[in-house]
């Protein structure tokens, strides 16, 4: 067992594409309102705010964008992709004093997408859904997935359940690099055995 100051501490910066998620037992992303709200917690919500703060851009995706209300952050700004272009009512700001960015982009090529982030950041944070991220995994463009297993406090159950998720987002080879429970949810680090990838 650690504490919430112990937990969100342990995460660093890194250098590559970290993936951040919450799923239940059942590996599914989202209550029944459509949003991770229904599953998530304080703490892990805290955990987002922490990972983003270690970012230098957040990526999500237009779909994801829009069921979670997506606002310009505090911290570090934000691209909403979308291979179609429909954006909703969603609108690119610029930054502000007390804003950073966000911006819609629509992708034509993801790989090619993924390459000029990368050139142009160091650290990247995920927030994208599974469609989006099941893709960037297919491309080997995931290093790291931040894993908070709700209403799991066993770590036997909880690797196989991060591990059974990792599957099935095409994240094959990855491994359990750290696992914390705190008040009865699991929080996973995962990292490829390939170690972090290359621009």
């Amino acid at each position: 067992m650690s504490n919430p100051a112990d937990l969100l501490g342990s995460y660093s910066v890194l250098a590559g594409i970290r993936l951040n998620m919450v799923i239940d037992r059942d590996l599914r992303t989202s209550g029944r309102s459509g949003t991770s709200r229904d599953i998530s917690n304080s703490l892990d919500r805290e955990l987002l705010v922490r990972l983003r703060k270690l970012s230098d851009i957040v990526i999500t995706d237009a779909v994801t964008a829009q069921a979670e209300n997506y606002r310009p952050s505090a911290w570090v700004p934000i691209q909403v992709w979308s291979e179609t272009g429909r954006f909703g009512e969603l609108v690119t700001v610029t930054a502000s004093e007390a804003k950073q960015s966000l911006e819609l982009v629509q992708v034509s090529n993801l790989e090619e997408q993924v390459d000029q982030i990368r050139h142009a950041f160091q650290s990247i944070l995920l927030e994208t859904g599974p469609t989006l991220s099941r893709e960037l995994a297919k491309l080997g463009e995931i290093d790291e997935l931040c894993l908070t297993v709700s209403e799991i406090n066993d770590a036997d159950i909880a690797t196989k359940t991060a591990l059974a998720f990792c599957d099935s987002l095409n994240l094959f080879g990855f491994e359990v690099s750290t696992l914390q429970i705190i008040n009865g949810t699991s929080y996973l680090q995962l990292r490829s055995a390939l170690g972090v990838a290359q621009v």
